[in-house]
C-alpha cells in the first residue's frame, strides 16, 4: 500500500483512492513453509497443565522463564548437545517429560538499544511464550500446535547483528560449535546456551544471506520476518530459507504500477543502497518497468552503504543530470539522513519532485525532530511503499486490540521487564524504550 504525505499537512498520512494489492504468492508460500516447519518439528505437544506453573494467580508474569530455568537447572545432567533435549519436571501430579528445542534470533539495535529493536525482541518472546503455553488469544491456531504427547517447547537466545554480515556469521558459528558438546558453564536464570533447531532473522538481507547458508549446511531452517532480497528465492543457494514478508519482486510490481498507472511516468531514477537488498530491489524495478507496452525508462544509481557526504553528492549528481522528476530511494536510515538534505540543497527534492521510499523511512519522515529541517523539506509530498500492515490498517481489529493489550500487560510489568532485560545483550536499557512506543512494522 502507498501512503502519501499531504502537502498542506506534513505530519499527517492518508491513503489515496488507489490501493495496490501486492502479489501475495511469495508471502503465502513462505507462511506455508513456516507452518510446515512448525508442524513437522512438533507432531505432538500438549498444553502445559496448571501444576507446571510456579503460581496460577498470574500465569503470564510468573512463567516467562519457566523453560529457560528448566534447561539451566538440569545442565549438569544434559549430555552432548543436539537440536533437542528431553528433560523431566517433577510436578505435583507426577513427572512430566518435555522436549526442548532452541531458537537463535538475529536482530538489530539490541546492544545499543532502540525501541524498534527492543519491541521486535519483546514481540518474538511473546510469540514464543504463546506457543509454549498454547495461548490462543492473539493467534487462534496456537492451540492446534499443542496436541499429542511429546510436549515440545522452545527456548530462545538473541544475537545483535549490528547490521553486519560478519558479526552475525561469527555469532552463529560460535553457537553452532556447541553441537555434540556438553553445556560449557552452569548457566543461571534465563540465558540458555543450547544447540539450535532453527534460526529467526535477520532484518537486513545482506545479513540473512550468510546466516541462511550456514544454517542450511547444518540442516537448520532460517525464517526471516524482514529480508526481502529477491536473491534469497534461490533454492539452490538457500534451500532451507523462508520468509513472512514479500520479496522485492512483489514490491517492484507495486512501485512500477504506481508510477505507470497513477502518475503516467515515462522516466524514473532509482538511488539504491549498494548491498544485496538494494541491488536486488533496484534491478527488480528496472525489470518490471520494461514489461508491457508502456515501458518506463529507469536509471539506476548506486550509493555506498553508510556513504559519506562526498559519496552521496557524487551519486546525487548522477541523478541530477538526468533531468527526471520522479525518483525511488532505496536507502537505510543513516543514508536517508545524509542523502535527502543534500538532494534538497541540490534542487532535486522538494515540492516539484516526487520521491518514493521504503517503509523503514516512515518514522523518520514523521518525526517531530525533523520538522523545519532540510530533511523535512526534501521529503515534502513524497510517497512510501508499505510492505507490512501498520497501525493505520490494523487499528480497530480484534488482533490489534488483543496484541497491544497483551504487549502492554506483559512488558510494562516489573516481572516482564526484568525478564526481557535478562534475555538481551544490553541490560542497562530503560523502560521508556517500550512505554508509550508505537507498534513497529515487523512485530
Amino acid at each position: 500500500f502507498f501512503f502519501l504525505r499531504k502537502p498542506e499537512d506534513r505530519s499527517t498520512l492518508f491513503m489515496p483512492p488507489l490501493c495496490l494489492l501486492v502479489s501475495g504468492m511469495a508471502l503465502w508460500r513462505t507462511i506455508g513453509l513456516l507452518v510446515l516447519f512448525i508442524l513437522a518439528s512438533s507432531p505432538c505437544c500438549t498444553s502445559i497443565p496448571s501444576e507446571v506453573f510456579n503460581t496460577e494467580k498470574d500465569e503470564i508474569q510468573s512463567n516467562l522463564a519457566f523453560f529457560d530455568e528448566l534447561f539451566n537447572s538440569n545442565n549438569a545432567s544434559i549430555g552432548p548437545l543436539s537440536n533437542r533435549t528431553v528433560l523431566q519436571y517433577e510436578s505435583s501430579n507426577g513427572p512430566l517429560n518435555f522436549t526442548l528445542c532452541h531458537l537463535a534470533v538475529f536482530l538489530n539495535n539490541l546492544e545499543v538499544p532502540s525501541f524498534n529493536g527492543i519491541r521486535q525482541a519483546a514481540s518474538v518472546l511473546m510469540a514464543l511464550h504463546d506457543f509454549n503455553t498454547g495461548n490462543d488469544s492473539i493467534v487462534p491456531q496456537m492451540r492446534q500446535c499443542n496436541v499429542g504427547e511429546f510436549k515440545l517447547r522452545f527456548t530462545m537466545e538473541f544475537v545483535d547483528t549490528i547490521r553486519e554480515p560478519l558479526t552475525a556469521s561469527t555469532g552463529l558459528l560460535n553457537i553452532l560449535q556447541r553441537k555434540n558438546r556438553r553445556v560449557q558453564t552452569a548457566q543461571n536464570g534465563t540465558l540458555v546456551q543450547a544447540y539450535p533447531s532453527g534460526i529467526i532473522g535477520a532484518v537486513r538481507s545482506a545479513v540473512t544471506s550468510p546466516l541462511s547458508q550456514f544454517g542450511s549446511v547444518n540442516d537448520l531452517v532460517t525464517i526471516s520476518h524482514a529480508s526481502t532480497s529477491d536473491e534469497l528465492r534461490s533454492e539452490q543457494e538457500y534451500p532451507l530459507f523462508g520468509r513472512t514478508i514479500p520479496s522485492t519482486t512483489a514490491d517492484a510490481v507495486a512501485v512500477v504500477s504506481y508510477f505507470r498507472e497513477v502518475l503516467n511516468a515515462t522516466h524514473v531514477g532509482v538511488l539504491y543502497a549498494n548491498d544485496v537488498f538494494g541491488t536486488s530491489f533496484a534491478r527488480s524495478i528496472q525489470t518490471e518497468a520494461g514489461r508491457g507496452n508502456s515501458s518506463i525508462s529507469v536509471t539506476l544509481v548506486a550509493l555506498p552503504v553508510d556513504a559519506s557526504a562526498n559519496e552521496a553528492m557524487a551519486s546525487l549528481q548522477q541523478l541530477n543530470v538526468t533531468g527526471f522528476r520522479y525518483f525511488v530511494g532505496i536507502l537505510f536510515d543513516r543514508d536517508f539522513r545524509t542523502v535527502m538534505p543534500l538532494a534538497y540543497g541540490m534542487g532535486i527534492a522538494g515540492e516539484k519532485y516526487l520521491w518514493m521510499f521504503t517503509q523503514s523511512q516512515l518514522q523518520l519522515m514523521n518525526s517531530p525532530l525533523t520538522a523545519g529541517t532540510n530533511l523535512a523539506r526534501a521529503v515534502h509530498g513524497s510517497a512510501v511503499l508499505a510492505t507490512v500492515t501498520g497501525n493505520d490498517l490494523l487499528q480497530g481489529t480484534r488482533f490489534y486490540g488483543e496484541y497491544t493489550s497483551r504487549f502492554s500487560k506483559v512488558w510494562n510489568s516489573e516481572v516482564g521487564w526484568k525478564y526481557l532485560q535478562s534475555k538481551l545483550p544490553q541490560t542497562a536499557m530503560t523502560k521508556d524504550l517500550i512505554e508509550g512506543s508505537e507498534l513497529g512494522p515487523f512485530e
